[in-house]
């Protein structure tokens, strides 16, 4: 008798002991958002490519794993290529190898929204989960308008910002804002006097070292790999349309102002330094279409040093030298008016800007310079006086000390 009490005494106790312990937490994940190093965008550009997102989730999950939807918002306009649905956008999983990337396996297509790119169903943490998990999420190919966030003083910053929603199961994100990218401006353009029986010489510069891209191609599959070209992350197996750039970076000079009969032509290709760079308007080279006296003259960049400053200068070959009225625009190209995402658009593509200098001026008078031709002039100036105060208080302090 006493027995049977003491147990259902005991059991008494138990059962209000374990109603007042607090419930088991619930599983967690954990993702560290990082940005890989900021890649440096032109901001005469409306589709540049953003440095890559990743995710580093860490912890504990139920069995089933763990799905949601990922964001991710820019400051400015997402442009990546739309295809159908979706997008070029991606999600990788795991830093699938090539030859191993399948779309809904480890590989997921994005869905952009103006500043906004998202991922559905994306797997956190893997079917058969438990503790330890460690996954990588990386989002890549995303595009970006920085024309829209205005001239860099001296450089702006891309931001991104991740956030998860419609979760299975806890997740918690640590930084989830980083700096993706920085912009500037990435061209310089100057034009010199015209004799006759002389070309007219134009000048292009890059203001950064890969401001000038060739196109790539379907072979960028290594996840995390810069290849410093228009293409981004190209799949394998392929994916029609994503990654893929449709030109190189274009150089292009537009002429207004142009007398009736003259006539204008330019060399097929030119190489200077490291780079190289191919007519493409006219195809070829040779005479440039004039109408209502305006032409274009455009060469597509098919060879460039991501280490090393290139420039270039064209040749232009004018007929009855002086002109008058004549004028020259510089720019980035393909020229566009899409400012958001495109299924249609030119990948790359730039906003029309430079101001316009005379052509074809006589070298009588003055020299036709851009503003960073005469910023480059006054540095050098500058620098060359320097060099004279130094070299005669040196000279006085000699005189002295004798």
């Amino acid at each position: 008798m006493r027995s049977a009490c003491l147990s259902v005494l005991l059991l008494m106790v138990l059962t209000v002991a374990s109603e007042a312990l607090p419930p088991p937490p619930p599983t967690l994940l954990t993702c560290a958002v990082n940005a890989a190093i900021p890649p440096t965008l032109r901001s005469e550009g409306l589709a540049e490519l953003t440095g890559d997102v990743v995710l580093v989730c860490t912890g504990s999950a139920p069995e089933g794993g763990v799905t949601a939807d990922l964001n991710l918002f820019l400051n400015t306009t997402i442009t990546s290529r739309l295809l159908g649905g979706a997008s070029e956008a991606l999600v990788l999983i795991n830093e699938p190898a090539p030859g191993t990337q399948v779309l809904g396996v480890n590989v997921f297509e994005g869905t952009v929204s103006s500043n906004k790119v998202t991922f559905t169903g994306i797997p956190f943490a893997p079917v058969s989960s438990g503790t330890g998990i460690t996954q990588v999420l990386r989002i890549t190919n995303v595009r970006a308008n920085t024309n829209a966030l205005g001239p860099p003083t001296p450089i702006v910053p891309v931001i991104g910002s991740v956030s998860v929603v419609n979760q299975t199961a806890p997740v918690q994100l640590t930084t989830p804002s980083q700096t993706v990218a920085f912009i500037q401006l990435a061209l310089g353009f100057s034009i010199e006097c015209a004799d006759p029986g002389k070309p007219v010489q134009l000048h292009f510069t890059e203001l950064f070292q890969t401001a000038f891209k060739v196109q790539g191609g379907t072979d960028q599959n290594m996840p995390g790999t810069i290849y410093n070209t228009e293409s981004g992350f190209t799949p394998l197996p392929v994916i029609p349309g994503v990654g893929t750039a449709d030109s190189g970076t274009e150089l292009r000079a537009h002429l207004t102002g142009i007398p009736p009969g003259v006539q204008i032509s330019v060399p097929a290709s030119l190489t200077q330094g490291s780079l190289t760079v191919v007519a493409v308007q006219p195809p070829g080279g040779g005479l440039v279409p004039v109408v209502a006296g305006a032409a274009d003259i455009v060469y597509e960049v098919t060879a460039a040093s991501p280490l090393l400053i290139d420039e270039l200068t064209v040749p232009v070959a004018v007929t009855n030298l002086p002109l008058g009225g004549a004028f020259v625009r510089g720019t980035l190209a393909p020229i566009s008016a899409e400012v958001t995402a495109s299924a249609t658009a030119p990948i790359p593509r730039f906003d029309d800007l430079g101001p316009e200098f005379p052509f074809g001026v006589s070298c009588a008078g003055a020299p036709a310079l851009s503003p960073w031709a005469l910023a480059t002039l006054t540095l050098a100036l500058l620098g060359i006086g320097m060099v004279v105060a130094r070299r005669s208080s040196r000279a006085e302090a000699r005189h002295k000390s004798s």
